[in-house]
């Protein structure tokens, strides 16, 4: 799908690839892309589950921010390659102009056996209005 051509949401929630973008009640989400995955492979026992950490860009009106969401809410130690001086904790729900958006789901799941290139990541994200 072209990155111009929005997707539609399914009620509050839409499905992204890198590039992708979807409007919501005029909030515009774009997957940037994947700043880390650190979720445990499915085959293997882990002590925790891990996280995933997003690179989205989210448009209204005039107002444009990028910002890192995860589904867990860490903190990044190593932040270097986000451009960043400080440790700062992901975030797993994020405010902008009224709409609240996190995470739902990312595919694939990991496995031991292979790396995810970036184009086979797929992100549910969940849109709720915001008082």
């Amino acid at each position: 799908m072209s990155s111009s051509a929005p997707k539609q949401f399914s009620g509050n929630s839409v499905t992204l690839k890198i590039n992708e973008k979807a409007t919501f009640e005029g909030l515009t989400v774009k997957l940037l892309g994947i700043a880390e995955d650190s979720r445990c492979p499915r085959n293997v026992n882990c002590f925790w589950s891990g996280e995933i950490v997003t690179q989205i860009s989210l448009s209204s009106q005039d107002m444009e921010q990028t910002v890192y969401l995860g589904d867990l809410g860490v903190p990044i130690m190593n932040n270097s390659k986000y451009g960043m001086d400080k440790n700062f904790f992901t975030k797993t729900a994020f405010v902008f102009n009224g709409h609240q958006i996190r995470i739902s789901k990312a595919e694939p799941i990991r496995e031991t056996t292979q790396k995810i290139k970036p184009s086979d990541y797929r992100i549910t994200f969940a849109v709720d209005i915001y008082p």
